[in-house]
C-alpha cells in the first residue's frame, strides 16, 4: 500500500525535473533571399521566382521572402557589381539570411563573391548555370548546391522527328554572344551525334536577313528550325519572347524551341525546360536545408525540370496535329474535343434531371406542409385577433418611439457625414486630405488607371511662420489654395497633404499635360497674395512623376514626384522637374554628402582659405574673403556648391557659419597691422539662416569682441534672395550692424531680382559684380555696357564696387577705366590656405 510521502517524493521529482527543462522559444521564421541575374517582367525570371515562392509558401513556417533583381541583361559590368554591393550592404545590414537562392550566373557569381560580406554567409543555392560553366567555380564550397541548366536538344529534335519524320534539315539558329555560342556550337555537338543523318545548319556570324533568307530556301517537307538565341545577331537585345515571335512570324519552317519563355510566340514546342519547375527544384533543396540537412549532402541536380509541349495551334499551321505522340506530351492551347464537349452536356443534362426530381419531392414535401400550415394558421387567427386588440392600444406609444429614433438616426447620419468629412479632407483649407489621396491612388492602381502625380511644395514658408507667427501662415495657406482652385484645369483633383505641401493628380495624363498645369501654377502665383493687407510672394517647386511609366505601386510614384520635386527645390525654385532615374543616383549622391556631413565640423573636416582683393585705385591689398572647403576622409575634398546647399537645407549652416566667422576673425586679429593706413579686412558670407536666426547680431558682435577685432574691419556678405522673403526683418538686423561699422555687402549683384528699390531701402555698403558678367569681357559690348551701368548706379549711391572673378589684363584694364574699388579674381591671386596667405601679404600684398 502506498503511503503519502512517496507521493510526495514523486512531486518534488517531477518540478526539479521541470526546472531542468530548457525553456521554449517561438518558432524560427527562416528568411531566404532570392537573387534574381535579370529584371522583374522577364518570363524567365518570373516564371522561376514563382515556382519557388509557390514551393516555398507550402512549407510551416512559411519563410520569409525577399527577391532582389540585378538587371544583367542590361548592365553586365562590374560597375554593376560593385554598385549593388554597396547598395546590398546599406539595405541588409545586420540582416543575414538562412539561404540565398541564385538565378542564373551573374547572380551566382554574385553571392559567392558577397554571401560572407553581405548576408551573414548562408548556404547557397543555384539555379540556371550549366555545368560548363559550373566547372568555372570548381571545386564548389561545401555550402552550395543547385539545379544545373540542362537544355535537351536531343529530346527536342527526337520529338521533332515524331512531328515530321522526313525531317532531313535542321537549321540551328543562335546569336553571337558567348553564352549564344556555347549553347548553340554544344547543340549542334549534340545532335550531330544523336541524329547523324539530320544535316545541321548553323547560324553563326550571320545577319539577321541572311538567315531569314537561308532558312526560306529549305525544302518546306522536311526542314525545321531550332532557336537557341537570346539576342539579335546584329547585337540590338531583343526580348526572349519577341525574338521567337518574330521568327515564327517571318519563316515558312516550324520552329522548335527549348525554353518555356518561348512557348505561345507561334513555335511549335519541344522538350521545354520549364522555369516554374528549376524554381520548385531549388526550392525543395532549399527546404532541405532549412530542415537542417547540410548542402554537401544534397547532390546537384540536373533532372525534373524539362517536359513534352507542342502548341495545337502551330501544330495545325503545318498540318501535325492529328500526329500520335507519347502520353507524357502535353498539348498548350488545345480545344476540347467534340465528345469532351458532349460529355460535358451529358453530365450537366443529368444534373438538371436530378435537380428537378429533388425540386418535385420537396414541391410535394412542401404542399403537404402548407396544407398543415393553413390548418394550423386557421387555429391561430383566433389568437392572433385578440392579440390585435393589445397591439392597436400600444400604437401610439409606438409611433412616438418610432419618430424619436427616427430623429435620433438622422442625428448620427449627420455627425457621421462629418467624420466622413473630417476624415479625409483638411480642416484648414477644405481640400481633400491625404488619407483622401491614399484611396484615390489606391483606386487607380487596383483599374489600372493612368494618372500623373504633381507634387508641389511651397518654397520658404517656413521664413513665414517664423517671422510673421503661424495664424498669420495659415491665411497664407488658405489664400494660396484659393489661388489654386481658380486656375480651373480640366480634370485636376487637389489635395493638401502637409502644412505647405499639395499635391495634384491628373487622371490619364502625360507629361504635356503636366506642363501646361505647371505653368499655369507658376503664372497664377507670379504675382503676390494679398494676406492681412501684406504682400506676401508666394511659390511653388513642382516635381511629377507618372504611372505606368515611372512606376505601378503608388508608393513609388510619391517617391519618385518628391524626388523631382527636391530636384526644383534645390536646382531652381518655382519651376517643374519631370521626372527620371538619374534623379534617384543624384539622391543617393546627396544622402552620402549628408551622411558625412554629419559629425564633420567636429572631426575637424571644414578648414578656410582666404582669397585677397585688390584696391584698384591704390593698387595694394586691401583685404581678402573667406573661403570654406571641405575635405572628407573617405570622399575627398567636396566642392562648396556641392555641400553648402546641403548646409543651408539642414540648417546645419547655422552652426557651420559661426565657426567660420569665428574662425576669420580669429584669424584677421592675428595678422599684423605692419604700417600701412587701414589694416587688412576679412569679408564672410552669412546665410539667410543665420540672419533670420534670433540672436544674429548678438552672435556677430560677441565674436568681434572675443578676438578683439576693430567692427569696421569685418564685412559680412549677403546674396539678393535674403531680403525677399522679409525685408523688413532683414533692414532692421543689418541696420544694428552698420551702427556698430560693420561693412555689408551684397554679393552676386545682378543675378537675382536687383530692384534699386532694395538699394536704397537697406544699408548696403559695397556691391558685388558677379563673376558671370567679368567673363564676357571683352567679348561681349552689352556685357561691359551693363557693368559701367552698375558701376555708375554704386557710385551714385556712395557704394564701393567689387568685381569677382577677374582672370585677364583686358578685364583688369576695363574695370579700372571704369573707376571700379576692388577686384577678386586668379588674376591677382587664388584662394589661399591661413599660412599662405601670411607669406602674400608680406611678399606680393601690393601689385
Amino acid at each position: 500500500m502506498c503511503s503519502f510521502p512517496y507521493f510526495s517524493r514523486l512531486f518534488l521529482f517531477l518540478g526539479v525535473f521541470g526546472l531542468l527543462l530548457p525553456p521554449i522559444y517561438a518558432e524560427h521564421t527562416p528568411d531566404v533571399l532570392i537573387l534574381n541575374s535579370y529584371h522583374r517582367g522577364l518570363k524567365w525570371s518570373d516564371s522561376t521566382i514563382e515556382g519557388a515562392q509557390k514551393k516555398l509558401g507550402e512549407l510551416s513556417p512559411a519563410p520569409r521572402i525577399r527577391v532582389e533583381y540585378m538587371d544583367w541583361k542590361h548592365h553586365p559590368t562590374k560597375e554593376n557589381f560593385r554598385l549593388l554591393k554597396e547598395y546590398y550592404a546599406y539595405k541588409y545590414i545586420n540582416h543575414p539570411f538562412d539561404v540565398i537562392i541564385a538565378n542564373d550566373d551573374a547572380a551566382f557569381e554574385f553571392a559567392l563573391l558577397y554571401k560572407k560580406e553581405l548576408f551573414g554567409d548562408p548556404p547557397l543555392v543555384f539555379t540556371g548555370v550549366s555545368e560548363d560553366n559550373l566547372t568555372l567555380y570548381s571545386p564548389l564550397p561545401p555550402d552550395v548546391t543547385g539545379v544545373i541548366e540542362k537544355a535537351d536538344t536531343s529530346g527536342t529534335i527526337a520529338l521533332a522527328s515524331q512531328l515530321f519524320p522526313d525531317l532531313k534539315n535542321l537549321y540551328v539558329v543562335y546569336d553571337s554572344t558567348e553564352s549564344g555560342l556555347s549553347m548553340g556550337k554544344e547543340a549542334i555537338k549534340e545532335l550531330s551525334q544523336s541524329h547523324p543523318w539530320i544535316r545541321l545548319i548553323s547560324s553563326e556570324g550571320k545577319p539577321l536577313p541572311a538567315i531569314l533568307e537561308e532558312i526560306n530556301a529549305l525544302p518546306p517537307q522536311n526542314s525545321a528550325v531550332l532557336l537557341t538565341v537570346f539576342y539579335g545577331t546584329s547585337g540590338d537585345e531583343i526580348g526572349f519572347e519577341s525574338f521567337a515571335k518574330s521568327l515564327a512570324q517571318k519563316i515558312n519552317k516550324p520552329l522548335f524551341v527549348l525554353y518555356d519563355f518561348n512557348l505561345g510566340t507561334g513555335a511549335l514546342g519541344g522538350k521545354i525546360y520549364s522555369g516554374k519547375r528549376v524554381g520548385e527544384r531549388a526550392a525543395k533543396l532549399t527546404e532541405a536545408i532549412l530542415q537542417g540537412t547540410p548542402p554537401s549532402k544534397l547532390p546537384l541536380q540536373n533532372e525534373g525540370a524539362l517536359e513534352s509541349v507542342v502548341d495545337y495551334n502551330a501544330a495545325k499551321r503545318f498540318g501535325v496535329e492529328d500526329v500520335g505522340l507519347p502520353k507524357e506530351t502535353r498539348w498548350t492551347g488545345k480545344p476540347p474535343s467534340l465528345l469532351e464537349t458532349h460529355a460535358k452536356l451529358v453530365y450537366a443534362t443529368l444534373a438538371i434531371l436530378v435537380w428537378l426530381a429533388i425540386l418535385a419531392l420537396f414541391l410535394a414535401y412542401h404542399l403537404r406542409k402548407t396544407h398543415l400550415f393553413n390548418q394550423e394558421l386557421e387555429r391561430k387567427n383566433e389568437e392572433l385577433e385578440q392579440l390585435n386588440d393589445e397591439i392597436t392600444a400600444s400604437e401610439e406609444e409606438l409611433e412616438a418611439q418610432y419618430e424619436e429614433l427616427s430623429a435620433t438616426y438622422e442625428d448620427l447620419l449627420k455627425a457621421q457625414k462629418r467624420l466622413d468629412f473630417m476624415a479625409y479632407h483638411d480642416t484648414l483649407t477644405g481640400l481633400n486630405n491625404r488619407a483622401a489621396l491614399s484611396l484615390e491612388l489606391h483606386r487607380f492602381e487596383t483599374h489600372r488607371t493612368p494618372y500623373a502625380l504633381i507634387l508641389m511644395d511651397a518654397d520658404n514658408f517656413k521664413q513665414v511662420n517664423d517671422t510673421l507667427g503661424h495664424q498669420f501662415g495659415d491665411q497664407v495657406i488658405i489664400a494660396a489654395t484659393q489661388r489654386l482652385a481658380s486656375i480651373g484645369f480640366e480634370g485636376v483633383k487637389l489635395f493638401r497633404v502637409s502644412g505647405d505641401e499639395f499635391i495634384a493628380l491628373l487622371p490619364h495624363a502625360q507629361n504635356e499635360e503636366v506642363k501646361r498645369f505647371a505653368k499655369e501654377v507658376i503664372q497664377a502665383f507670379s504675382k503676390p497674395l494679398i494676406v492681412e493687407g501684406h504682400l506676401v510672394y508666394f511659390a511653388f517647386s513642382l516635381g511629377s512623376a507618372l504611372c505606368p511609366q515611372d512606376g505601378v505601386r503608388k508608393d513609388e510614384i510619391l517617391t519618385k514626384a518628391d524626388v523631382a520635386m527636391y530636384h526644383s527645390k534645390t536646382h531652381q525654385k518655382g519651376t517643374l522637374t519631370l521626372f527620371e532615374d538619374h534623379l534617384l543616383e543624384r539622391i543617393r549622391q546627396k544622402q552620402r554628402l549628408e551622411k558625412h556631413l554629419k559629425g564633420a565640423l567636429e572631426r575637424g573636416e571644414f578648414t578656410l582659405h582666404y582669397q585677397p582683393q585688390l584696391h584698384l585705385p591704390s593698387g595694394t591689398f586691401w583685404g581678402f574673403e573667406a573661403l570654406l572647403r571641405w575635405n572628407n576622409p573617405e570622399l575627398g575634398p567636396i566642392p562648396p556648391d556641392c555641400f553648402i546647399p546641403i548646409l543651408e537645407e539642414n540648417h546645419q549652416i547655422i552652426q557651420v557659419g559661426t565657426w567660420v566667422l569665428d574662425e576669420a576673425c580669429a584669424f584677421a586679429a592675428s595678422l599684423p597691422l605692419g604700417t600701412e593706413e587701414r589694416p587688412p579686412c576679412v569679408c564672410v558670407n552669412i546665410s539667410s539662416h543665420q540672419l533670420f536666426h534670433n540672436d544674429f547680431e548678438e552672435m556677430v558682435l560677441s565674436t568681434l569682441k572675443r578676438h578683439q577685432l576693430p567692427p569696421e574691419r569685418l564685412e559680412i556678405e549677403i546674396t539678393e534672395s535674403v531680403f525677399i522673403d522679409s525685408l523688413g526683418l532683414v533692414k532692421e538686423r543689418l541696420e544694428r550692424l552698420r551702427s556698430e561699422g560693420i561693412r555689408v555687402a551684397l554679393d552676386d549683384f545682378g543675378t537675382g531680382y536687383s530692384s534699386l528699390s532694395y538699394l536704397q531701402a537697406l544699408p548696403i555698403t559695397t556691391l558685388k559684380i558677379d563673376k558671370s558678367f567679368i567673363d564676357e569681357i571683352p567679348s561681349q559690348s552689352i556685357q561691359q555696357g551693363i557693368i559701367s551701368a552698375i558701376i555708375s548706379i554704386g557710385k551714385l549711391m556712395n557704394l564701393e564696387i567689387v568685381a569677382e572673378g577677374v582672370e585677364t589684363k583686358e578685364q583688369l584694364d576695363h574695370l579700372a577705366l571704369h573707376f571700379c574699388d576692388r577686384i577678386q579674381g586668379y588674376l591677382y591671386a587664388k584662394p589661399l590656405p591661413p599660412l599662405a596667405l601670411k607669406d602674400f601679404i608680406s611678399t606680393k600684398g601690393e601689385a
